[in-house]
C-alpha cells in the first residue's frame, strides 16, 4: 500500500508500507523536493522480498510536472534495488572432533570426548527470518557409510558385521546455527593409521527470508583409539 503526502515544508513524498500497518512504518519514500528546482529522493527502510534468483528488484515511479494553466508531462524514473543474500563469514574450514577413546571401554587421553558443539558460520543479511538445513554430507568414499536426515538431526551410519551402526549424530537448531555432534559408536578405521582421524564433511544450507540461499560444510573429525600397553614399565 501507498499514500501520498505533502510535508510542512512543501515536499511531496509517496510513502510504501506494508499491508495491515500504516505510513508512520514505512518500507521506503520517494520524495520530491522544492517545485522550483525538483530533484527525487528514494529512501530504503525495510527489506523488499526479491523473487529467489531474480537479481535486482527495479522500480518505476511516474513524476508529472504540470504548468500554471494545466498542461503537462510525465518521466518514469527507474530505482533498482539490490538483493542482500545470506553469507558465510568464516574464512577457515569449520572443523570439530570427537573421539571413539572417550567412548565406554576406551582407552580415555587428556581432551578426548564424545561430544562437539558450537554454532555454524552464517549470517542472513537484511533479509531476516532465515533458517539452516542439513543437506546430504560428504561421506568418506570407503568404509561402507551412510546417513539419515530427519528433519534437523542427521544420523551418520557404518556398516559393521552386516548390520548398520549409528555412529554419530548431529543435531541443529535452525534459527541459531547451534550444533550438537554426539558419538554413539565406535568407527572402524581403516587398518593400521594409528589415531588418524576420519573425516566428514557435514553439508548445510543457509537460505534467508526471501529464499536466497548459500551452502558451506563442518568438517567432523572422528579420532580412532588405539592399545595401549599397561602395567609395570619393565616386564621380565
Amino acid at each position: 500500500n501507498y499514500v501520498l503526502r505533502t510535508t510542512e515544508y512543501g515536499e511531496k513524498q509517496l510513502v510504501a508500507f506494508k499491508q495491515g500497518e500504516s505510513a508512520a512504518n514505512p518500507v521506503f519514500i520517494v520524495a520530491l523536493s522544492s517545485p522550483a528546482n525538483p530533484t527525487y529522493i528514494f529512501t530504503l527502510f525495510q527489506n523488499l522480498d526479491h523473487p529467489n534468483g531474480s537479481g535486482p528488484l527495479d522500480l518505476n515511479f511516474t513524476i508529472r510536472v504540470t504548468d500554471r494553466d494545466g498542461d503537462f508531462v510525465d518521466r518514469t524514473v527507474n530505482v533498482s534495488v539490490v538483493d542482500s543474500i545470506p553469507t558465510i563469514p568464516a574464512t577457515t574450514e569449520q572443523v570439530t572432533g570427537v573421539n571413539d577413546d572417550a567412548l565406554f571401554g576406551g582407552n580415555l587421553e587428556p581432551g578426548d570426548t564424545k561430544t562437539a558443539s558450537g554454532t555454524l558460520s552464517h549470517n542472513f543479511g537484511a533479509d531476516e527470518d532465515g533458517q539452516l538445513s542439513w543437506l546430504n554430507p560428504t561421506l568418506p568414499a570407503t568404509g561402507g557409510y551412510s546417513s539419515l536426515i530427519t528433519g534437523t538431526t542427521l544420523d551418520i551410519y557404518q556398516l559393521q558385521d552386516g548390520v548398520d551402526v549409528r555412529v554419530f549424530t548431529v543435531t541443529l537448531d535452525p534459527d541459531t546455527g547451534a550444533y550438537t555432534v554426539t558419538q554413539t559408536a565406535p568407527i572402524r578405521h581403516p587398518s593400521g593409521n594409528g589415531e588418524t582421524g576420519e573425516s566428514f564433511n557435514l553439508n548445510y544450507r543457509v537460505t534467508d527470508g526471501d529464499d536466497d540461499y548459500v551452502d558451506s560444510h563442518l568438517k567432523v573429525v572422528v579420532g580412532d583409539d588405539i592399545p595401549v600397553i599397561t602395567g609395570p614399565a619393565t616386564q621380565v
